[in-house]
């Protein structure tokens, strides 16, 4: 019999695009699904859909409670889920309907821990992407790290916990910050450091939706300098593995980790009212001058380095082009 996956959504007033999420996991190929949307105290009509969804689909479990955050929301689903196998659905993003039988047979053909499949940021649900000949790279204990942390420069949406299917036993004793925003950086790194083997499809398999003001695509907060702690956390771990490499590209990272709040500000400006703006970008952008040359000599791309220069000169020469293109692109 098929392995059991357990599917856990955090659901926040999200009442808009919930159905559309829901819907790509209950048409799932893959049949053998426990899905657990796990309701964190949305004050819209959230609630009600995810118990609409149960009522018509035994597969679903709603669980309702106090709001804690998304890391808070996906702890309770990994101390209630049953699977043998893991994986994560922000609310507002959808999946490729064979995407959890290609990474399952993946699994079972290939005897890994882990699978790790493509996705799209995309605005318009219609789109459908062609993709070129499916691309599969395996790797085992010994890289595994270092793959993650290298593709943490070059990749997609790198460190994200919705582009993975988990063996359940390497997250036991792994939970989510539930005090911070930017958690599955950490938490990535854990389950990887427990992993024995992982296999990669250049299949696109999630759907990442961009119309939707979310933690990512607003103005900058305080919050957001959560960002910097995962950084540093992750370089705490990384110590741990007396690996200079890894050590090393978990230090681009908290270097690359300035240059992201400063290409917030540029595209999105600040929310949080409170916030000095002058001595924000001062701070940002004296970090980023000194780590500069470590980011230009990293794998990073070159436009992403590009920005970084142009940052690292003047904030307003990139928000002013980025704010006619979005005028452009709405």
């Amino acid at each position: 019999m098929a392995s059991l996956l357990s599917v856990i959504v955090p659901v926040y007033n999200v009442a808009e695009f919930l159905p559309r999420c829901i819907e790509s996991i209950v048409n799932q190929t893959y049949k053998n699904l426990e899905i657990l949307l796990i309701d964190d105290g949305s004050s819209d009509n959230s609630a009600q859909i995810c118990n609409n969804y149960a009522e018509h689909d035994s597969r679903i479990k709603v669980i309702h409670k106090k709001n804690g955050g998304q890391g808070s929301a996906r702890n309770v689903g990994l101390s209630l889920c049953r699977g043998e196998y893991i994986t994560f659905v922000d609310s507002d993003d959808w999946l490729a309907e064979d995407i959890y039988e290609h990474s399952m047979n993946l699994i079972n053909e290939n005897n890994v821990d882990i699978a790790s499949f493509n996705c799209i940021e995309t605005k318009d649900e219609t789109v459908r992407f062609e993709e070129s000949e499916n691309q599969l790279q395996i790797v085992k204990k010994e890289n595994i790290l270092k793959d993650y942390l290298y593709r943490g420069q070059t990749d997609r949406a790198p460190f994200t916990v919705w582009r993975k299917i988990y063996r359940k036993d390497i997250l036991e004793d792994i939970q989510f910050d539930e005090n911070r925003i930017n958690e599955d950086i950490t938490f990535n790194f854990k389950a990887l450091a427990k992993a024995e083997k992982l296999i990669h499809t250049s299949k696109i398999g999630y759907y990442y939706f961009q119309g939707n003001k979310s933690t990512t695509r607003n103005g900058l907060k305080k919050r957001d300098f959560d960002l910097l702690y995962a950084s540093e956390e992750l370089m705490r771990l990384t110590q741990l593995e007396n690996n200079k490499e890894i050590i090393h590209l978990a230090y681009v990272k908290k270097a690359r980790s300035f240059f992201s709040l400063l290409a917030k500000i540029a595209m999105y400006g600040f929310e949080d009212s409170d916030l000095n703006k002058k001595n924000t970008i001062k701070t940002l952008q004296q970090n980023l001058r000194k780590e500069l040359l470590l980011l230009l000599k990293s794998p990073m791309p070159l436009g992403r380095k590009i920005m970084a220069i142009t940052l690292a000169i003047d904030v307003r020469l990139l928000s002013f082009p980025l704010k006619i293109y979005k005028k452009l692109t709405k």
